[in-house]
Formats: C-alpha cells, structure tokens, sequence
C-alpha cells in the first residue's frame, strides 16, 4: 500500500496534538490495521493505533470503521460520523496518545461517510465495470480515499475525464471522483 510505504519516510519529527480538520480529496490508501506498518516506521506508531482503536470502542466509535492515514509527522484517524459516540472523550483520549507518541503526532479527520458506506459505493463501481466498458469508461481501479469523501476510480484511455467524472456522478451520486491512470491493470 503506497500509504504503509510512504510512513516511514513521512513520520519524523514531532508536532502538537490536534484535531485534523476536513481536507481536500486525497488519493493515498488508507492504512485499516497497526499490523501493516513498516520495520521502519516509529516504534510507538501500532501501539498508537492500538490505543486509538480501543478508545474509539469504549467512547461508542466502531473501531472497525476508523481508519488511519500517514501525512507529514503524523498518524490520522479517519472516524465516520458517529452521532452517538462521545466524541469528545474520543478527541481527548486520542490528543493523550499523541502527547505520550516519540517522533510522530495522533489526530482525528470526521469523514463525511462511514468506510461500509463508501465500500458498498465501491463494490457497486466494481460491480458495473462491464457496463461502464460498454460506456467507453475502462476502470483499472477502484479505490477509496482516506478522507472518506470519495469512491476514486482509475480510468485508461479517457480523451476527456471531466466527461467520465460527469458520467460517474451521474449514475453514483457525488461521492465518486475519476483520474486517469497512469498505466493498463487487468481487472
């Protein structure tokens, strides 16, 4: 995962506890576990993850729908809207984490959809790849970012992808975006 890859070139440093506000697409991978981190992260980055996980299960968050981003000097926690959780519990417990973490920094990001949300968007993207095919839309990936606001889609041989995003939107609703890939996967 290009997200597991780029932590231990992104983790150095420290800065202060915050909370991480919403941010623009991003087309990095989500790290979902503390088990898939490098030899060469930080030490304390899983029992960071751990810490944050067991917090997100006690304040009522779903820690399997948390999941984690690498950014320069920091691990962010993407939870899903949680109207009943306690949030605020969640948001000191994780800014503990981060004071208690050795070179890195531990945030929270709301994303604006759960990760089951956007996955059962993805599986319908995944689902329709005949039909787009028969569309003129070639997808060699699917994906979904780590801000929980999108389904992105890796198109090949788009003349025009701002057609093709249209398309998708069309049919998926505005939680999918498209780029064009840099090269031809089998799907």
């Amino acid at each position: 995962m290009a997200a597991v890859a780029a932590l231990a070139a992104v983790l150095a440093g420290c800065a202060a506890a915050d909370t991480v506000p919403p941010a623009a697409e991003s087309t990095k991978a989500a790290i979902t576990t503390a088990t898939n981190m490098p030899p060469t992260a930080p030490p304390g980055v899983s029992a960071a993850i751990e810490g944050v996980k067991a917090s997100a299960k006690n304040r009522g968050i779903l820690p399997n729908n948390v999941w984690y981003e690498a950014v320069p000097n920091a691990v962010i926690a993407i939870i899903p809207p949680s109207p009943d959780a306690d949030v605020q519990g969640f948001k000191a417990d994780v800014a503990a984490i981060s004071a208690a973490a050795d070179g890195f920094t531990v945030g929270i990001r709301n994303a604006l959809r759960s990760l089951d949300e956007a996955k059962a968007i993805q599986r319908r993207v995944d689902a329709d790849t005949a039909f787009l095919r028969s569309k003129g839309i070639n997808i060699t990936a699917t994906g979904i970012t780590t801000n929980g606001d999108s389904v992105l889609v890796d198109v090949v041989g788009a003349e025009d992808i701002e057609a093709v995003k249209r398309q998708l939107i069309d049919r998926y609703g505005p939680s999918i975006d498209a780029q064009t890939a840099a090269g031809v996967a089998s799907y």
